[in-house]
């Protein structure tokens, strides 16, 4: 992209604001987009454009999801008839009205209830004073009604219908709100060590007059509130001088709960939204911001990184940058618009949330994958494993999925867009209509192709701000560039995102095709290497549309990518766990029973294990113990729903905790008979023969020696030496 200037992508989408008078119906309005535009960024240098308020992942809604750790995506999707009504509060509020006007906020305080659509001629007044027809007022309750049905409209696609939403306003008539006891700049402050403090006193400001002036309200049958209130955002001020009393739009969860009903009930969490993002004389609808804080609400994370604010997934992700790397210009004299459509989640995201099956492959051949906005079983998720922390994700993004024209369709009242339909034009192409809401809420993605993440949960539960609390709940997933929770491998070599050099919010090359990049191997640019640096033997090759040779003219069908997949030097039985480490003990491979092949001997905790080069239990394969199967309880994130019995040796008391070891050998000069496996714990070496004669599911004991204090290294040959 050369700096400084507008990239301009032509787009078969047209969008369609019907505008609705106080006493008639207006013709509807076609505005074809001419262009998408995508922001010109500086090198170095990509932030988030449309940064929410950062919150901490607690108190989400619960799916009823399976997981064995809260970052690890669940045993099993949701079922696929499964349909989750979560039921949404959605309060409006006025602040004291200023008067005067204060320079530092925008607006006077009050919701903003004129009707500049009332006549033609007041509409022809209103978009030659702002320049667009984006979220006109008036903002009452027919404006976020509308609001809120696009934002079901999209959670009910996404979800494939398994989330579905319903609401409630109150105050319940058309243009009442709540009036809060502060003006706005109470509650908004422009010093940012400030800014968290002015929004806990907004949100229970807000949740306090509507509990005390609307007791009607129950609040314990909603699992969402939404707070709007009168003005714009401090996230969309770019003006100068800047308004830096408006308050952040975000998700926020209230470190204590606030009792209401009575003391019978608490809320801890709300969406704390504008009446619009307007302002500046720029043109952004609320639907993009409003899907990705409902995100929040579900449990979903920001995806970019919230130390610096620089994306990481860019325009692939609703929680990262969201499409607000392109504009769609519909020639309004304001210039381009942001924020009409939210993008899909992420692959992870939909896995999370439980939308969408997650198909594990280590092999394969002609591994297709379907589009993820396409309605089908087929698979959508294939996920390949690295290690039991780390694995890639694979999904199919494509802009356009039926071939036909997609437009954008606003409210007739209120002119909210609403979500993607199909615009039918008759032979002469001249728009006669539109069909019905699509899935095609992809539009704004830099391209159509196979996007492969790399997944580290290990990284969730690290803590990289030092407070206590896990990276997950602390919402600090992408702070370390060096090792984030996910990435995209970008699929023309060159790191934009998250890097030490920065440029962008992606493009179609970063995407595999037949047409770019069609493998990724250890030896590829990028490679396929774990987060260690180590070679994770995957070869991806062969990456490909799929070609529909069922007609006369075979073309190559977007809506299919498939794949061959190899990893090499895969040995059965692995990975085998043993156990969570206390100290860090080499395993040793040594041939226990002589009979040529080397078992391998690890230590971790108080366990001692003993397994063959095939993963398979030393004491299982040559005696048949009776003893119970112990299970390892260590969180995994590959193949989450199965067991994981440890190839046990030998297990000591919780206090014996292993500190040197283990080792091999025998005592004087029998070299023929079985070896010893000794290990050291607190005041003791003990020592076990390979053997199970007892028939109680470990080795046999034969001997302790006692020593002083913990042994920190041993050698063992015709004799012992430890040194403790």
């Amino acid at each position: 992209m050369n700096i400084g200037l507008l990239t301009f992508r032509k787009v078969a989408v047209v969008v369609i604001l019907l505008v609705i008078t106080s006493s008639i119906v207006a013709d509807d309005k076609v505005f074809p987009i001419i262009s998408r535009q995508t922001v010109p960024t500086v090198d170095g240098e990509n932030p988030v454009l449309r940064r929410s308020f950062t919150p901490e992942v607690v108190y989400p809604i619960n799916l009823g999801l399976q997981r064995s750790s809260p970052w690890s995506l669940p045993s099993q999707a949701l079922n696929a008839t499964a349909e989750k009504t979560i039921s949404v509060l959605v309060l409006r509020f006025n602040f004291q009205k200023e008067d005067p006007d204060d320079p530092n906020t925008t607006g006077l305080g009050e919701i903003d209830l004129s009707n500049p659509l009332a006549t033609p001629e007041d509409s022809t007044a209103y978009f030659d004073s702002v320049g667009h027809w984006i979220d006109p007022p008036p903002h009452n309750m027919a404006y976020f009604d509308a609001h809120l049905r696009a934002l079901s409209r999209y959670w009910e696609t996404v979800s494939e219908g398994k989330i579905t939403l319903r609401w409630d306003f109150f105050p319940p008539d058309n243009n009442a709100a709540y009036t809060l006891p502060h003006p706005m700049s109470y509650y908004g402050k422009c010093d940012y060590d400030s800014v968290v403090y002015g929004l806990e006193k907004y949100f229970i400001d807000c949740i306090q007059t509507a509990d005390a002036e609307s007791p009607e309200i129950v609040f314990s049958n909603y699992g969402s509130i939404f707070l709007f209130h009168a003005g714009a955002d401090r996230q969309n001020d770019i003006g100068y001088p800047e308004t830096c009393n408006d308050l952040f739009t975000g998700y926020i969860c209230f470190g204590d709960s606030l009792a209401v009903d009575n003391g019978s009930c608490y809320v801890k969490t709300a969406l704390m939204m504008p009446e619009t993002v307007c302002q500046d004389n720029r043109a952004t609808a609320l639907n993009a911001v409003m899907a990705h804080e409902f995100g929040h609400q579900l449990g979903l994370v920001d995806l970019y990184s919230s130390r610096t604010f620089m994306t990481q997934l860019g325009d692939f992700a609703l929680m990262d940058n969201n499409g607000f790397g392109t504009g769609i210009d519909f020639g309004f004299e304001t210039g381009k618009v942001y924020g009409a459509m939210p993008l899909f989640p992420t692959a992870w995201s939909r896995a999370y949330l439980g939308f969408v099956d997650v198909y594990d492959f280590r092999q394969g051949t002609d591994i297709t994958l379907a589009a993820a906005a396409m309605v089908t079983d087929s698979i959508k998720i294939a996920r390949i494993p690295i290690t039991e922390k780390e694995y890639y994700l694979l999904e199919n993004r494509v802009i356009e999925i039926d071939g036909k024209e997609t437009g954008v369709r606003a409210d007739s009242a209120t002119s909210v867009i609403q979500g993607p339909v199909e615009v039918i034009r008759d032979d002469d192409g001249n728009l006669v209509g539109y069909g019905p809401y699509t899935p095609e809420y992809d539009q704004l993605m830099p391209g159509s192709g196979m996007l492969i993440y790399h997944v580290d949960e290990a990284v969730a539960g690290m803590d990289y701000d030092g407070d206590g609390m896990n990276n997950f709940d602390d919402n600090d997933l992408q702070w370390d560039s060096d090792r984030r929770f996910i990435s995209l491998v970008e699929g023309d070599g060159l790191v934009n995102f998250g890097g030490y050099y920065r440029s962008g919010y992606g493009s179609e090359d970063d995407m595999y095709r037949d047409d770019r990049n069609t493998s990724f191997t250890p030896n590829t640019n990028p490679p396929a290497i774990d987060n260690s640096g180590n070679n994770t033997h995957i070869y991806l090759t062969g990456i490909s549309r799929v070609a529909d040779t069922t007609v006369q003219n075979i073309y190559v069908d977007d809506l299919k990518i498939r794949f061959d997949l190899e990893t090499n030097k895969l040995a059965p039985g692995f990975p085998v766990r043993v156990g969570v480490p206390v100290y860090q003990l080499n395993v040793i491979a040594d041939d226990l029973n002589r009979d040529g092949t080397d078992e391998l001997i690890v230590a971790s905790g108080n366990l001692l294990s003993v397994f063959t080069t095939e993963g398979e239990r030393y004491i299982s394969r040559f005696y048949t113990p009776d003893a119970d199967t112990l299970f390892d309880t260590a969180l995994a994130s590959v193949h989450t729903g199965r067991a994981h019995p440890v190839p046990l040796f030998r297990e000591f008391d919780t206090s014996k905790i292993i500190t040197t070891g283990p080792v091999t050998g025998y005592f004087g000069d029998d070299t023929t008979g079985e070896k010893l496996v000794a290990v050291g714990v607190q005041n003791q070496v003990l020592f076990y023969r390979a053997a199970d004669d007892d028939h109680d599911g470990q080795a046999d004991y034969v001997s302790v020696m006692l020593i002083a204090g913990s042994p920190i290294a041993m050698t063992f040959g015709h004799d012992i030496y430890v040194l403790n």
